[in-house]
């Protein structure tokens, strides 16, 4: 699309999810944290539809490995991603979120980059 490596726009994309999180505020998020919210479920699908694009194309460009399928690698950094914003609510958002999603969401995409 814009210029901008498959993994980039990843990043962009969780560093996206972690400023909406930040931006409603703590209450907000432990709520929707809840294993019993199920408005994540629903808002979840366009989020993984957009994610699973973006892999997917990136594995088409040689920039993501093949070596896992999309499916497997959008589940993954989302799990991943989720699992950032947990913590956050845990430490009572004590830290910077976006800084910490942008760190482990850059560690996480080690993995699955191609050298080229």
């Amino acid at each position: 699309g814009h210029g901008l490596k498959s993994y980039e726009q990843i990043l962009l994309f969780f560093v996206h999810y972690a400023k909406f999180n930040q931006s409603h505020g703590l209450e907000y998020v432990n709520l929707l944290y809840s294993p019993k919210s199920k408005i994540f479920i629903k808002k979840k699908r366009f989020k993984i539809a957009m994610l699973f694009d973006i892999i997917k194309a990136g594995q088409e460009n040689n920039e993501l490995t093949l070596d896992e399928t999309p499916e497997n690698i959008t589940n993954y950094l989302f799990v991943h991603g989720r699992g950032v914003i947990f913590d956050w609510c845990v430490h009572d958002g004590s830290y910077n979120l976006v800084e910490a999603m942008t760190h482990n969401i850059q560690l996480a995409l080690k993995i699955f980059r191609t050298t080229a």
